[in-house]
Protein backbone atom coordinates (compact mmCIF):
# COMPACT_ATOMS: atom_id res chain seq x y z
CA UNK A 1 0.00 0.00 0.00
CA UNK A 2 1.26 3.60 -0.28
CA UNK A 3 3.12 5.43 2.12
CA UNK A 4 2.84 8.94 0.72
CA UNK A 5 -0.68 10.58 -0.22
CA UNK A 6 -1.16 11.87 -3.91
CA UNK A 7 -0.33 15.51 -3.89
CA UNK A 8 -4.25 17.32 -4.33
CA UNK A 9 -3.67 20.27 -7.16
CA UNK A 10 -7.19 21.70 -7.74
CA UNK A 11 -10.56 21.83 -6.87
CA UNK A 12 -12.98 23.11 -9.99
CA UNK A 13 -16.34 24.26 -9.63
CA UNK A 14 -17.85 23.27 -12.60
CA UNK A 15 -21.50 24.53 -12.14
CA UNK A 16 -23.99 24.18 -9.34
CA UNK A 17 -23.60 20.13 -8.76
CA UNK A 18 -20.32 19.72 -10.32
CA UNK A 19 -16.97 19.79 -9.20
CA UNK A 20 -13.60 18.87 -11.26
CA UNK A 21 -10.76 17.53 -8.91
CA UNK A 22 -7.46 16.95 -10.02
CA UNK A 23 -4.40 15.29 -8.42
CA UNK A 24 -0.57 14.28 -9.18
CA UNK A 25 0.33 10.57 -9.13
CA UNK A 26 2.10 9.02 -5.96
CA UNK A 27 5.60 9.09 -6.69
CA UNK A 28 6.90 5.61 -7.62
CA UNK A 29 9.08 4.97 -4.89
CA UNK A 30 5.96 5.17 -2.58
CA UNK A 31 3.57 3.74 -4.00
CA UNK A 32 4.95 0.04 -3.09
CA UNK A 33 3.08 -1.30 -5.76
CA UNK A 34 0.88 -0.83 -8.38
CA UNK A 35 -1.40 1.99 -7.94
CA UNK A 36 -4.88 0.44 -9.07
CA UNK A 37 -7.09 3.48 -8.41
CA UNK A 38 -8.15 6.68 -6.65
CA UNK A 39 -10.49 7.46 -4.26
CA UNK A 40 -11.86 11.04 -4.03
CA UNK A 41 -13.54 11.66 -0.45
CA UNK A 42 -15.85 14.44 0.11
CA UNK A 43 -17.68 16.24 3.13
CA UNK A 44 -20.25 18.73 3.13
CA UNK A 45 -22.62 19.74 6.54
CA UNK A 46 -22.10 16.14 7.81
CA UNK A 47 -22.96 14.30 4.79
CA UNK A 48 -19.89 12.00 3.19
CA UNK A 49 -19.46 10.79 -0.16
CA UNK A 50 -16.61 8.88 -2.06
CA UNK A 51 -15.90 8.72 -5.78
CA UNK A 52 -13.34 5.63 -6.94
CA UNK A 53 -11.74 6.13 -10.41
CA UNK A 54 -8.84 4.67 -12.39
CA UNK A 55 -5.52 4.52 -11.43
CA UNK A 56 -5.50 7.01 -14.62
CA UNK A 57 -6.24 10.20 -15.73
CA UNK A 58 -5.46 12.14 -12.72
CA UNK A 59 -8.97 14.14 -12.83
CA UNK A 60 -12.33 13.38 -12.15
CA UNK A 61 -15.71 14.85 -11.78
CA UNK A 62 -18.07 14.44 -9.06
CA UNK A 63 -21.30 14.66 -10.07
CA UNK A 64 -24.76 15.37 -7.82
CA UNK A 65 -23.27 17.61 -5.47
CA UNK A 66 -25.97 20.13 -3.73
CA UNK A 67 -26.17 23.73 -4.96
CA UNK A 68 -24.23 26.75 -2.51
CA UNK A 69 -22.81 24.07 -0.94
CA UNK A 70 -19.13 24.06 0.76
CA UNK A 71 -17.63 20.59 -0.30
CA UNK A 72 -13.61 19.62 1.09
CA UNK A 73 -12.23 16.93 -0.94
CA UNK A 74 -9.54 14.78 -0.51
CA UNK A 75 -7.69 11.93 -2.37
CA UNK A 76 -5.94 8.40 -1.54
CA UNK A 77 -4.24 5.86 -3.60
CA UNK A 78 -4.46 2.30 -3.20
CA UNK A 79 -2.67 -0.94 -4.15
CA UNK A 80 -4.43 -4.38 -4.10
CA UNK A 81 -2.86 -4.75 -0.21
CA UNK A 82 -4.65 -1.61 0.68
CA UNK A 83 -4.81 2.52 0.71
CA UNK A 84 -2.67 4.86 1.22
CA UNK A 85 -2.87 8.11 3.61
CA UNK A 86 -5.35 10.79 2.29
CA UNK A 87 -3.95 14.15 0.55
CA UNK A 88 -4.33 17.95 2.29
CA UNK A 89 -8.34 19.18 2.16
CA UNK A 90 -9.08 21.50 -0.70
CA UNK A 91 -12.46 22.84 -0.29
CA UNK A 92 -15.07 24.26 -2.71
CA UNK A 93 -18.32 26.11 -3.22
CA UNK A 94 -21.13 24.89 -5.62
CA UNK A 95 -22.88 27.67 -7.34
CA UNK A 96 -26.24 28.75 -6.55
CA UNK A 97 -28.75 28.23 -9.14
CA UNK A 98 -29.33 30.95 -11.39
CA UNK A 99 -32.72 32.33 -10.87
CA UNK A 100 -34.16 34.63 -13.63
CA UNK A 101 -37.58 36.23 -12.87
CA UNK A 102 -39.80 37.62 -14.82
CA UNK A 103 -42.34 40.48 -13.46
CA UNK A 104 -45.62 40.53 -15.70
CA UNK A 105 -47.76 43.31 -15.10
CA UNK A 106 -51.84 43.68 -16.23
CA UNK A 107 -53.64 47.32 -16.46
CA UNK A 108 -56.90 47.57 -15.61
CA UNK A 109 -56.89 50.79 -16.48
CA UNK A 110 -55.03 53.70 -18.10
CA UNK A 111 -56.62 57.08 -17.47
CA UNK A 112 -55.03 59.14 -20.27
CA UNK A 113 -55.42 63.08 -20.35
CA UNK A 114 -52.57 63.85 -22.17
CA UNK A 115 -49.94 62.78 -19.65
CA UNK A 116 -50.74 59.69 -17.59
CA UNK A 117 -52.56 60.84 -14.56
CA UNK A 118 -52.73 57.19 -12.64
CA UNK A 119 -52.79 53.39 -13.43
CA UNK A 120 -54.27 50.04 -11.55
CA UNK A 121 -52.48 47.08 -11.58
CA UNK A 122 -54.58 43.80 -12.29
CA UNK A 123 -52.53 41.67 -10.76
CA UNK A 124 -48.27 41.11 -10.28
CA UNK A 125 -47.12 37.74 -11.36
CA UNK A 126 -43.62 36.21 -10.65
CA UNK A 127 -42.71 33.50 -13.20
CA UNK A 128 -39.48 31.84 -12.10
Amino acid sequence: MPSKAPELDSVEVLNSTSVKVTWQEVPKNFAHGIITKYVINYTAEGATGEKEVDASPLTAVVNGLRQSTTYSFRVRAETVKGPGPESTLKSATTEGKEIKRIIYLSYARLVLTGYLTSCTPLSLRDFS
